[in-house]
């Protein structure tokens, strides 16, 4: 299922939305992105990072992507059977909101605020 989740790698803390290779809905998720491209590039913040692999911790940063390479990622997911895709942010470790409970948690929330447009497309 397309889902949000919260992890951490040794370099950094990740919130993102995610759509894995077992998801079902994937291909008609890579379909509305495709066809709802302008959509995803306003309201992603040039700030959150692609990644097309969730076992690697590097990220693709949406302000630098141009639509094609943008374009390529949901063709990919929808084309590709292992194929998968998360979008979201990276907190670096040492970064005084890891240890501020309370900060964390409003910054987890607005993320998810953020990604919602994508989990509903991916919702249907």
């Amino acid at each position: 299922m397309p889902h949000f989740q919260i992890g951490l790698w040794g370099s950094h803390i990740f919130i993102q939305f995610a759509i894995i290779y077992e998801c079902e809905s994937k291909g008609a998720f890579a379909e509305r992105a495709l066809a709802e491209l302008a959509s995803v590039r306003r309201s992603i913040p040039a700030s959150f990072v692609w990644s097309k692999d969730h076992m690697i911790p590097e990220g693709l940063r949406h302000g630098k992507l141009a639509d094609e390479e943008l374009a390529d990622l949901f063709y990919r997911l929808g084309s590709v059977k292992a194929a998968e895709l998360t979008c979201g942010i990276h907190i670096q470790k040492d970064d005084p909101i890891v240890s501020d409970e309370s900060a964390f948690l409003a910054l987890a929330e607005k993320t998810f605020k953020k990604l919602k447009p994508l989990y509903r497309m991916a919702k249907g």
